[in-house]
């Protein structure tokens, strides 16, 4: 199954971008990304374009989340700092 990805930062509130990474297994995709000092939260969301527009995933308090994913979707995610 071809995955295609695009690391695409974002940030609220003057916090600096995370620097993200994507794992693709089987059928989920492991996005990871680098804790930002006073980020309380961090929001993922994904598009069916790069540009956008970009819908809420969910919102975590810990640096990677799995999400599954199928064989006919391709999504482009970014994550976002909050504070």
């Amino acid at each position: 199954m071809p995955i295609n990805t695009i690391n695409t930062m974002g940030c609220s509130d003057f916090l600096s971008p995370p620097e993200v990474v994507i794992q693709v297994s089987e059928m989920s995709l492991l996005i990871s990304w680098t804790p930002i000092h006073n980020a309380t939260a961090y929001d993922i969301e994904h598009s069916d374009s790069p540009d956008g527009p970009f819908v809420f995933v969910e919102s975590t308090g810990a640096t990677s989340v799995a999400i599954p994913i199928s064989e006919d979707l391709m999504k482009f995610y970014r994550v976002i700092a909050r504070n």
